[in-house]
């Protein structure tokens, strides 16, 4: 055998071995229910207390497998026959799907039956619904929105993420964006000057009010025909307030990056109008609180009267 056949059939050994491996790796995934990988359940998500706001549930599926076509509904075990309809109509070969939800006594009893596939996952669980819309979805284990998209790679190790937000706080929050809902789109932060950390937060789910784009000339800062976000409006009063660039974030901090000077800050309060809202800003306590109201289904003039009214004045101000 020539040098040239030899390496081309060690090249073609490995390849051979390359795709065995593969195909052995899928079928015992497939067959047993059980992943070749290993498994790594998805880091808790924490609020500043280590109160647990998400938290990782191990799901399990069942799977009955007929393997020939001579079977007899009466050969079916009884334990299996409680999760289907009915024995009549059953496929000669496949496999069926008994349950996507087995309690762990359940999964006792069914692993003990060799026709029964049990298959492992993961789920996640937000403790606190109404979080959802800063919290974000995952899909097949991987982070697609908010933060579990954001923290993703972290979250995947097993990691627990400790966020800043506390949750007694947050739930005052999102109270009080229930009690307005019906005619307002609220959007709430607070934002502790020291650090950057961000308290509590609501907003609306589908556009977030604080990411919306508001023109700067609207709030005095930056140059005309520029816009910024809530959150650009923060940094910039973090930045007036502790002469540095400060970033607000949602995860917790162990020190203190700034002394804000609120004493020779000239406002405690401030309003901005917009087009269809009110942008209030109030400071207290090395605190400063963002509140963008935004009235659904009264004209622009209506808006700003009702926006501006000393019943939200107090409401707002009272969270501090």
């Amino acid at each position: 055998m020539s040098k040239k056949q030899h390496y081309s059939l060690w090249c073609f050994l490995g390849i051979f071995l390359f795709f065995l491996v593969l195909v052995l790796n899928f079928s015992v995934e497939k067959v047993t229910g059980k992943s070749s990988l290993p498994e790594v359940k998805r880091g808790y998500i924490f609020d500043r207390n280590y109160e647990p706001l998400v938290i990782t549930l191990e799901n399990y599926k069942a799977y009955y497998v007929i393997k020939n076509n001579n079977w007899m509904a009466e050969s079916i075990p009884d334990v299996v026959k409680t999760y289907l309809p009915s024995t009549l109509n059953l496929p000669k070969k496949g496999i069926i799907l008994l349950s996507e939800d087995l309690t762990l006594d359940e999964v006792e009893r069914l692993s003990k039956e060799s026709r029964v596939l049990i298959e492992k996952s993961f789920r996640r669980k937000i403790l606190v619904p109404e979080m959802d819309f800063l919290i974000g979805e995952t899909f097949n284990g991987y982070g697609v929105s908010g933060l579990e998209k954001r923290f993703d790679a972290y979250l995947q190790k097993g990691e627990p993420l400790v966020l800043s937000l506390d949750l007694k706080k947050e739930k005052k929050f999102l109270n009080l964006k229930k009690q307005l809902e019906k005619n307002y789109q609220l959007g709430l932060a607070e934002i502790d000057l020291s650090t950057g950390e961000v308290l509590a937060y609501v907003d609306e789910k589908e556009t977030p009010l604080f990411e919306e784009a508001y023109p700067s000339s609207v709030f005095g800062i930056f140059h005309k025909n520029q816009k910024t976000t809530l959150w650009g409006l923060g940094e910039y009063f973090l930045a007036s307030l502790c002469g540095q660039n400060i970033s607000i974030d949602f995860v917790k901090k162990n020190e203190k990056v700034c002394n804000p000077e609120l004493e020779n800050f000239s406002k405690d309060k401030m309003m901005f109008l917009l087009d269809k809202s009110v942008v209030r800003v109030y400071f207290k306590d090395n605190k400063m609180l963002i509140v963008v109201l935004k009235e659904k289904n009264n004209s622009s003039e209506d808006i700003k009267i009702n926006l501006c009214s000393e019943r939200f004045d107090d409401l707002f101000a009272g969270l501090l």
